[in-house]
């Protein structure tokens, strides 16, 4: 008994570790899902407006105004009131903004 442990303890081990990085992966992808939201464009709006809301550097802003290109699809010169476009949002704590990935 103890020589089948012995022999297959490398396998098991190799298990285990697959098993809680795919538990891990598991739950990072619900929470990329939560790490954007919704809103809707108001008469005199621009997205450049609402970088400076959510972000406080410029370098911020511009990865925010390049964000909500990338995932939204249009040219943020071309956004109209009453327009919904999907934002990143910013992450608890003192980490700052999280950018969701482009996809």
């Amino acid at each position: 008994m103890k020589k089948i442990f012995k022999d297959n303890m490398y396998t098991v081990f190799a298990a285990l570790l697959l098993l809680t990085f795919f538990g891990y992966s598991f739950f990072q992808s619900d929470n990329l899902e939560k790490s954007y939201q919704s809103v809707v464009i108001k008469s005199g709006d621009t997205v450049w407006d609402l970088a400076s809301d959510y972000c406080s550097t410029i370098e911020d802003q511009t990865a925010f105004v390049h964000w909500v290109e990338d995932n939204n699809h249009f040219d943020v010169s071309s956004v109209e009131p009453g327009q919904e476009i999907v934002i990143p949002v910013k992450k608890s704590g003192t980490d700052g903004l999280m950018l969701a990935d482009s996809e």
